[in-house]
């Protein structure tokens, strides 16, 4: 017998107990609604430089009815699980060039400062600038939201360069860049070597709904030797419901693997070689961080938004990548393309290892919002006015999956932002970042 089909409701069953009326404030625990606290939302900002190759990135069709692109192929197993962008723009005021500037630009909104700290010989899109004016939203949230978990976030990055904008993406305000951790080493012994972790909000509601199921367990057992034998099937009924809750509970819970340490020597020597390595370990310990509830918002930076000077020889490219971007013929964009694909694998492999853990009534995707974005549209032509975006997830709180989303002229990617603020329950939230010109969503996201 299902629990909508109790005789009684669980008030009422108390107040028949008299003794156990203590136990009254911890029935709303065990509603079926209060669910949601065991599936917490998380947040991921992903990057890949140097924007992409429109015409081998854009999907065909539109609306539902879309298919997948040639550097986009390898999400064809979670199509319905993902929103692609076109046409949404990125506000570029303010000091900078285009790969310097549009890093700190994409999650912050917000331009750098023109205080003279950096300089350019080449001065293209201005000689001298400092760091961001402002935080980048994560950390808005993540500041919001402080102990919730061990880490309030967890930055990651693979090879993302030195000590300039261009090679920063998160900051926690001001001119405070936020650097990733670069090393699936160190990162590990940060989040796994100390395994005893500090019991998180999920963790004492988890032990205060168990708490109250023995309880009743205990109380309606009793109950059920004293009733008269025509009430019995009542006691029963609500016996089999607490049963089902429990199960229902137990199973939308993630369990918590610590993964295995990276083993430092299997990473290859040369630096450009060491990418894939790297940045599959990273994937895989921001999967285990989300299992253990160690952090709710993460972000991944693959490559600085400037030069970069690594060839990809593992995909048969052996020049780099952001002098490639610049480069309009044929063979140039063929090796893009390869580039671009690679970085979607990427982007792929982490959105499916979330769809491969069951959460609560669907997977750990169902309640992580993805967001894949790039300093820039095109390198060729250093164009904001159209930025890839790509969404993941967060079907189970409203996000409107499996769509090609063509944006209207003049969409700004601070609609987006808002979103995911509104999304992580900053529901506050109508604009956002020192450039935002408009308020509200993005229409037709679902959030």
């Amino acid at each position: 017998m299902g629990a909508g089909r109790i005789l009684w409701s669980r008030r009422e069953l108390l107040a028949s107990l008299g003794a156990s009326a203590a136990l009254a404030p911890f029935v709303p625990l065990l509603n079926a609604s209060g669910q949601e606290a065991t599936t917490p939302k998380r947040l991921v900002l992903f990057f890949t430089p140097h924007g992409t190759v429109w015409n081998n990135w854009r999907p065909t069709g539109s609306g539902t009815d879309f298919q997948l692109s040639r550097i986009l192929t390898s999400l064809a197993p979670v199509q319905k699980k993902i929103v692609v962008i076109d046409g949404m723009g990125v506000h570029d005021d303010g000091v900078g060039a285009p790969h310097t500037k549009g890093p700190a630009l994409l999650w912050t909104a917000s331009s750098l400062r023109d205080d003279g700290k950096f300089q350019r010989e080449d001065c293209s899109g201005g000689c001298s600038f400092g760091w961001n004016s402002g935080p980048s939203f994560d950390q808005v949230l993540a500041t919001r939201f402080a102990g919730t978990t061990k880490f309030n976030s967890y930055e990651f990055g693979v090879s993302t360069g030195g000590g300039q904008p261009g090679s920063h993406m998160i900051y926690s305000g001001d001119s405070k860049p936020v650097p990733p951790r670069q090393d699936p080493v160190a990162a590990w012994d940060e989040l796994f070597a100390d395994a005893a972790r500090p019991a998180t909000e999920t963790d004492r509601l988890r032990t205060k709904r168990q708490l109250t199921i023995d309880l009743l367990n205990g109380e309606l057992a009793s109950l059920e030797t004293r009733v008269a034998s025509a009430d019995r099937p009542k006691v029963q009924a609500h016996r089999e419901a607490l049963h089902q809750l429990e199960t229902q509970l137990a199973g939308s819970v993630v369990q918590c693997t610590t993964p295995g340490k990276p083993v430092a020597s299997e990473k290859p020597k040369d630096q450009a070689d060491a990418m894939p390595w790297t940045t599959d370990r990273q994937l895989d310990l921001m999967v285990a961080a989300f299992t253990c509830d160690l952090t709710r918002i993460a972000s991944f930076q693959l490559r600085p938004g400037e030069n970069d000077g690594y060839p990809y020889r593992f995909i048969g490219v052996n020049d780099e990548h952001h002098l490639t971007s610049h480069d309009t013929g044929a063979a140039a964009q063929e090796t893009l393309t390869k580039i671009y694909t690679w970085y979607a694998e990427r982007f792929a492999s982490l959105v499916m290892k979330l769809d491969a853990i069951p959460e609560g009534a669907g997977t750990m995707l169902d309640n992580t919002l993805v967001i894949w974005g790039s300093e820039i549209g095109t390198g060729s032509s250093h164009d904001f006015k159209n930025v890839p975006f790509i969404v993941a997830g967060g079907g189970a709180h409203g996000v409107m999956g499996g769509q090609f989303m063509k944006v209207a002229n003049g969409t700004m990617h601070n609609r987006l932002i808002v979103s995911a603020m509104r999304y992580m329950g900053a529901s506050d939230v109508d604009k956002f970042g020192s450039l935002d010109k408009e308020t509200g969503t993005l229409v037709g996201l679902g959030i």
